[in-house]
């Protein structure tokens, strides 16, 4: 972290790498803040769905949508970086993007739409239904942004972002101990923010 805020410092970072960053920390606190309710109450927070269409549920929502926009915008912004040399990290980024863009609108305009409706979060819209095909970005971007650490490895000014997403292997392998000796901190808070912390770290360049 000392190194995070060093290397930060150092340096004049782009306005999109300021967003990406902002997004990162915006969504692991709401998803690590879920995970800490659930391991010590055993129910989740106010801003998950089993509240309903709250406004407490909109924002977070709302927020999460916000945050995935952001990891968009930097894959684009730095698109020159990770991919010159590299059909692989080419074509990593852009199954990245595919992932995160569906994220980006189901979170905003679905979950609003939703909110105006005052929709049955347990018995949804039918094409709401439908929707929740997107929501396989979810589970695809943790494998893409892993192999996206390992591909840009050598890639100049990109090796902290390297560590930190390999750091997927840590949180997963942590998030499965947790599933063992303590079920109710199980979550996919840990494995999120690594990856949305690796990926916006794609605009901090340190060799």
């Amino acid at each position: 972290m000392t190194s995070l805020i060093t290397t930060t410092r150092s340096q004049a970072l782009p306005a999109t790498t300021k967003f990406a960053l902002f997004g990162a920390s915006l969504l692991s606190f709401i998803a690590l803040q879920d995970a800490i309710t659930h391991g010590i109450t055993g129910h989740y927070s106010r801003a998950s769905d089993n509240y309903g269409t709250t406004w407490i549920w909109l924002a977070a929502n709302l927020a999460h949508g916000v945050a995935y926009l952001s990891i968009v915008v930097i894959l684009f912004a730095e698109a020159h970086r990770i991919d010159t040399g590299s059909r692989i990290r080419k074509a990593l980024r852009w199954l990245l993007i595919a992932s995160f863009v569906p994220l980006a609108v189901e979170f905003t305009l679905v979950v609003a739409v939703m909110f105006a409706m005052d929709a049955d979060l347990d018995s949804p819209p039918g094409w709401v239904a439908a929707l929740e095909i997107l929501l396989i970005g979810f589970v695809v971007q943790f494998p893409a942004a892993l192999a996206l650490g390992f591909a840009i490895r050598k890639v100049p000014g990109m090796k902290l972002a390297s560590r930190v997403l390999i750091g997927i292997l840590a949180a997963a392998a942590f998030t499965a101990v947790l599933a063992v000796v303590a079920k109710d901190f199980a979550h996919p808070a840990y494995l999120e923010a690594t990856v949305m912390f690796g990926i916006a770290l794609l605009g901090v360049r340190r060799s």
